[in-house]
């Protein structure tokens, strides 16, 4: 039984420019939002900004990803991201905070008020992971006859086994994808 590790701030302010302070006013609009810019941004010709939308702390739970085909050797530093900001979240950047200290960056997809999101946002170098594949040669369990027709039923059997290290002192919470 793993102890539920403590949940990570998930700020939702995109990265760049000026800080963190959001540079817009958010407000419902029918069944969407509307995202108003506060203050006229002058950017240079040929020249491109990230501004901060959302600015607000939303709940998480702290866990690792493993996904062979993404790291064979490490997993990823996640969360499962849960809409607490009573806002349609569209697709963007976020930047993840653990503690009050940067964590890394995710792309977040379009999320609605109450749903969830799987985001991996940096690679876990505290923990190792292994996959091992085997395959067994296929066998043939039956064959029949019938009306002339050979009707077979085979068997497959393809075995993974996950190996998951954990070099932290406190107990981690792992995903396999």
């Amino acid at each position: 039984v793993m102890a539920a590790p403590p949940r990570p701030q998930v700020n939702m302010a995109a990265m760049g420019g000026g800080g963190v302070e959001a540079m817009a006013a958010t407000r419902e609009a029918g069944e969407l939002f509307e995202y108003a810019v506060k203050e006229p941004i002058s950017l240079p010709r040929r020249q491109s900004a990230m501004i901060a939308i959302v600015n607000q702390t939303v709940k998480g739970e702290k866990l690792s990803i493993f996904n062979a085909q993404v790291n064979p050797k490490n997993p990823l530093n996640g969360v499962e991201l849960e809409n607490t900001s009573g806002l349609f979240l569209m697709q963007g950047p976020v930047t993840v905070f653990e503690d009050g200290m940067y964590a890394g960056d995710a792309r977040l997809t379009d999320t609605q008020r109450g749903e969830k999101r799987l985001l991996a946002y940096a690679l876990d170098l505290a923990g190792e992971a292994k996959l091992d594949r085997k395959s067994e040669p296929d066998e043939i369990v039956s064959m029949k006859i019938a009306r002339g027709t050979l009707t077979l039923q085979r068997k497959f059997v393809d075995t993974a086994v996950y190996t998951l290290k954990n070099k932290r002192d406190k107990t981690r919470q792992y995903l396999i994808e």
